[in-house]
């Protein structure tokens, strides 16, 4: 028997067929990439059919059905389109039916766009980059009764517990272009854009719900105003029938105000709001509602109320420095009550040194919205208001005291209609060289034109009648005058021409009486006279004369066309041309002639 081989250590290598490469490609790859075209197929087809017209019509049905039941109001959507790419929903024709049949609807749009943001549509937080209202227009009615169109919220048939709102929506540009809102027929635009609205919810059961919006860039048209940019912040709770604003803040170019109110719409209808603010009259030009007529900085404390009866406003205005026109009012106080129709405000202030006492209303109702003045002037300084006038007469002493009645349009502040009946009492100055006066000034105004007829001022030593306009709008005038003087060398204290010059400064007489006549003229802050003299016993540095007679034309350059005749018993002097009085470029070349008979050589030596 054949003898067994001895066992090996190395084990016995069976050998087996590989493996090959099909079945790695039949169970992986190939489903893999099977499945990969079909989803390249399928996603495209699905966003054809979620886009298509069907899809439209059965959501536009479905989100009516929806609306109507929980408005209890018939919802009308005239067509829907969804994109995905950006996750998009637009609406067009967009109606709430009234709350009766026949009545026009409460709310409709032409267009609605609302655009998402995929990544931030789920959970407790909603984020749109765009919402989108165009042309909507609302109809709010509400009768003396109680009774009103508003449309009512209305829980899902079976919910119970609180309603899982979300605590977050952001908006980043909401959109309302072309608005009305019918508030019981009174037309009222409804226009609005803000960046980066966010509603918070803070909690709350069902409609329970308190919460705060914030919106920056907020721009708002108000009723007859042009548009505000600002910003809003404000904390909110909404109860059955009622939405109060707990604290709110809104901040814009010279604005910075907090809100408080609330609105109830079920049993007593009414909207109450609270406003305190600061800021700068200036923002009344910003709105529309006045052309540079308010200046300065202000406090306001007021409030708003609506009812179905109507609608009204009160407030108090506090200002230590208001401008009106050309005058500043120091430590003003404003008391001011309105409604659709108009502005009434009772005003307090300091000026020149007196009180301005009366009243201000604005007719919001007219097209034009007049403004009217009606106001009582008290122990005003004469020289001041002539000086805000920019009429360059100097020197007088006088407290001006009456009535000023002004009406213009809101626009053209200073081509309005009026009149005033100034008295003027003397108000010597001590250690001053002033011209104390009194006298009567009746004034009419007509299209921004003041027009005096029988102005009539009176010193110990000065009488002068006058008459004239003068035009608020381009600060332009001219004054027929005739003043009979005691002493003339007091007159040249009121003229800026003979104001202290030093070397340049004409002849200024030291003594003299007799008449002074001629045309005041002013233009925008410079004064010019044509002067016509007639004076007796006149005494000035280098002669004397027993009469002087002459003319000229006097401005602050010079004396142009000048003409004066010097009498004495038996000698006369003859003096012709024109004298620059400061050497400024633009006045009058030196050019003077004199002509002398049977004068005293010593006389003419010099002053």
């Amino acid at each position: 028997m054949p003898a067994k081989p001895p066992p090996t250590s190395e084990p016995e290598i069976e050998d087996r067929p590989r493996r090959g490469p099909g079945r790695l490609r039949r169970w992986l790859l190939r489903p893999l990439l099977w499945g990969l075209a079909v989803a390249s197929l399928a996603l495209p087809l699905a966003v054809m059919v979620l886009q298509s017209r069907f899809v439209g019509e059965r959501l536009a049905a479905l989100v009516e059905a929806r609306l109507s039941e929980r408005l209890q109001r018939s919802v009308e959507i005239g067509s829907l389109s969804l994109r995905l790419l950006p996750l998009t929903v637009e609406l067009v024709d967009v109606r709430i039916a009234g709350a009766a049949p026949g009545d026009p609807p409460f709310a409709q749009a032409d267009y609605v766009l609302l655009e998402g943001d995929l990544s931030r549509l789920g959970g407790a937080r909603i984020r749109l980059r765009r919402a989108l209202v165009e042309n909507p227009t609302v109809r709010l009615e509400f009768s003396e009764d109680g009774d009103s169109n508003v449309v009512r919220w209305r829980r899902r048939a079976g919910a119970t517990g609180e309603s899982r709102l979300p605590e977050l929506v952001e908006i980043g540009l909401l959109q309302v272009e072309g608005g009305v809102l019918l508030l019981n027929h009174r037309r009222l635009p409804l226009d609005l854009s803000a960046r980066d609205f966010e509603v918070r919810s803070l909690g709350g059961r069902g409609l329970e719900l308190t919460g705060q919006v914030r919106a920056d860039d907020v721009e708002v048209t108000l009723p007859r105003a042009r548009p505000y940019l600002g910003s809003v912040v404000a904390t909110f709770r909404i109860e059955a029938g009622r939405f109060e604003i707990l604290k709110g803040r809104v901040s814009g170019p010279d604005l910075a105000a907090t809100i408080t109110g609330s609105w109830v719409w079920r049993g007593r209808r009414e909207l109450l709001v609270q406003v305190g603010a600061q800021g700068r009259a200036s923002l009344l030009d910003r709105l529309g509602y006045s052309e540079g007529l308010f200046q300065g900085r202000f406090h306001f404390e007021g409030g708003f109320a609506w009812q179905p009866q109507g609608w009204r406003y009160h407030g108090r205005v506090d200002s230590p420095a208001l401008g009106v026109l050309d005058w500043t009012l120091r430590d003003t106080v404003a008391t001011l009550s309105g409604d659709r129709d108009g502005l009434h405000v009772d005003l307090e202030g300091g000026y020149a040194g007196g009180r301005v006492t009366g009243t201000v209303t604005l007719e919001t109702s007219k097209a034009d919205r007049p403004i009217g003045l009606d106001l009582e002037l008290s122990e005003i300084d004469l020289q001041q208001l002539l000086t805000d006038r920019e009429i360059p007469v100097h020197n007088l002493g006088g407290r001006v005291s009456g009535p000023f009645h002004y009406r213009f349009a809101a626009a053209r502040p200073r081509r309005g209609d009026g009149w005033a009946d100034l008295a003027i009492e003397p108000a010597p100055a001590a250690g001053q060289e002033v011209l104390a006066v009194s006298g009567r000034a009746p004034l009419i105004i007509e299209r921004g034109v003041v027009r005096g007829d029988a102005l009539r001022l009176t010193s110990a030593s000065q009488s002068v009648t006058a008459a004239g306009e003068y035009d608020l709008a381009t600060s332009e005038g001219s004054f027929d005058y005739e003043l009979t003087s005691r002493r003339v060398e007091r007159l040249f204290h009121l003229s800026p021409v003979f104001d202290s010059r030093g070397e340049g400064e004409p002849w200024r007489p030291a003594a003299g009486s007799g008449v002074v006549a001629g045309t005041l003229l002013l233009r925008a802050g410079e004064v010019g006279s044509e002067v016509r003299l007639d004076l007796v016993d006149v005494v000035a540095p280098g002669f004397s004369a027993d009469r002087l007679v002459g003319s000229m034309n006097l401005s602050a350059a010079g004396a142009e066309a000048l003409r004066v005749e010097l009498h004495r018993p038996g000698a006369d002097v003859l003096v012709t041309g024109a004298v620059p009085f400061g050497g400024d470029d633009g006045g009058p070349l030196f050019s003077l002639s004199v002509d002398v008979a049977g004068w005293p050589l010593a006389d003419l030596s010099g002053r």
